[in-house]
């Protein structure tokens, strides 16, 4: 099971098909951010489970599946587009 020092393990172990993690990269630095998103992704994919990331980290937009832009309270922007 990968490593996920930030994660509470009731969080992770709650049967919730959605976890919500909110800026979870905050005042970390860049490789142990990239390590508990790799982290989040895998066992949020393991357990089929939905991954809810709020974040002003644009290094995290490459490794979503789906990114959306909340600009002025509003959606501004999708990726991919959902026609």
């Amino acid at each position: 099971m990968p490593r996920c020092p930030r994660c509470s393990p009731r969080a992770l172990a709650a049967s919730a098909p959605i976890l919500l993690a909110d800026e979870p990269t905050a005042s970390l630095h860049r490789e142990a951010a990239d390590a508990l998103i790799g982290d989040l992704v895998a066992l949020t994919r393991a357990h089929g489970r939905t991954l809810i990331a709020v974040s002003h980290d644009p290094h995290l937009l490459d490794r979503m599946e789906r990114v959306l832009w909340i600009e002025d309270g509003r959606l501004s922007q999708q990726v991919p587009d959902a026609a």
